[in-house]
């Protein structure tokens, strides 16, 4: 969705205050800037941590993006806990497998879910596609509408 600069922080705002979930899609090699932290803060005072789903890019198409992406999701993980805390970003790393796609926010810590049909020995490359992430954003979704019906 876009708004006229001027304007994103309102629209952004009202969007996060009556979202029944929120989906943060990690780009595999962007740092999170001074409006996303902006958005992070308002999905902490509406109370919609919860709510929040994390997406990061596939593991098996750029390994060096993907756990870039995943560490940038373990410092926001500790970021919607509270404030930014280094130790606990570093517990988030430690707990999330390196094949992790999806993460869910809550008030425990996170759940999250990895890619399926992973064997070990010899991975085959797979196709991004909305399958990739269909298994966990159902769950973590269903997850949401039983918290917050």
């Amino acid at each position: 969705m876009r708004a006229a600069n001027a304007e994103w922080r309102d629209v952004a705002a009202r969007l996060i205050r009556h979202a029944h979930v929120i989906v943060l899609i990690l780009p595999p090699d962007r740092e999170f800037g001074e409006g996303f932290f902006w958005e992070i803060d308002q999905i902490r005072r509406n109370d919609a941590v919860t709510r929040t789903l994390i997406v990061l890019p596939p593991y098996d198409q750029d390994a060096e993006a993907h756990r870039a992406a995943l560490h940038r999701a373990c410092m926001l993980l500790g970021l919607l806990d509270g404030e930014l805390d280094n130790f606990k970003a570093h517990e988030y790393e430690l707990l999330l497998p390196s094949t992790t796609l999806v993460i869910r926010c809550t008030r425990q810590g996170a759940n999250w879910w990895q890619a399926i049909g992973q064997t070990s020995g010899r991975r085959r490359k797979t196709v991004v596609a909305d399958g990739t992430y269909l298994d966990g954003l159902e769950r973590a979704m269903l997850e949401i509408d039983h918290e917050h019906p």
